[in-house]
């Protein structure tokens, strides 16, 4: 049986340096650029990664593109266009929970290796109820058993102390969780203790590994450090947005919610 937490975490966990601050940004692609700790930050409001990107989603006006410059498109989308949080047409995309997802094809630049940061801007609106009850932000990597496999996303396993797969799903105690490694073992993780989530809410997620420390951040503040130096195997998987992967039929994690922005 395969388990889905902080200590099995299901398909499972900036440089602390290359780090952010989008404060107050009257426009997705506005930003700044202080080379600063976000562990020395307490922002409250949006929050966003700008050196180093290797895939950047902001989704607007519909547009499937990456503007990272890496050339990582969105080849598949079946995902609803919304209003952003700023109320802008377009500006998003809504998931619906059963088999809304995007898919973006396997690439070097993907295949990271050593430090990373994963980013998003979601509101959730519901929460999977299948087996083991996941839901996934983005991931690639097939399973927490592939090497290389990232992910966001977010599960009760925390609340039922590593038993969530013999429970059913509380849509009550839901955190959210970020993870790099290679299997159940060789990973980096990071998940929110302190604060569960509220659905219709717009949330800021980033988890960094610097290749010493995994951090996770929700709406800029600190939640969670891992110590963990890892050597990281690259997989050739596809990335998934709102799924784990399209292929696995047991644990699909589908989110169900919006979307707003995506950075890695």
């Amino acid at each position: 049986m395969k388990t889905n937490s902080t200590v099995k975490l299901l398909k499972l966990s900036l440089p602390v340096l290359i780090i952010f601050l989008i404060i107050n940004s009257c426009t997705k692609e506005s930003s700044s650029n202080p080379a600063e700790s976000i562990s020395s930050q307490h922002v409250d409001n949006d929050s966003a990664i700008t050196n180093g990107l290797v895939a950047w989603y902001t989704f607007e006006n519909g547009s499937l593109q990456d503007k990272s410059g890496k050339g990582n498109n969105i080849i598949f989308n079946n995902a609803t266009p919304v209003a952003d949080r700023n109320g802008h047409a377009k500006g998003a995309y809504r998931f619906n929970g059963i088999n809304d997802y995007m898919r973006v094809p396997n690439s070097s630049s993907l295949s990271i290796t050593d430090r990373i940061t994963l980013f998003a801007i979601v509101k959730v609106n519901g929460f999977y109820s299948g087996e083991c009850h996941g839901n996934r932000i983005f991931q690639k990597g097939y399973d927490d058993n592939t090497s290389g496999n990232y992910f966001l996303g977010f599960d009760d396993d925390y609340y039922y102390n590593n038993t969530n797969c013999y429970n059913p799903v509380d849509p009550n105690h839901e955190s959210f969780i970020g993870h790099f490694g290679n299997n159940l073992i060789d990973k980096s993780f990071g998940i929110d203790t302190t604060n569960y989530i509220k659905t219709k809410r717009w949330y800021t997620i980033a988890f960094t590994y610097n290749g010493f420390v995994g951090r996770l951040y929700v709406n800029g503040k600190l939640k969670y450090s891992d110590k963990k130096t890892i050597t990281i195997k690259p997989n050739t998987d596809d990335l998934f947005i709102g799924t784990t992967n399209i292929n696995d039929i047991k644990f699909p994690y589908w989110f169900n919610g919006v979307i707003d922005e995506i950075r890695i």
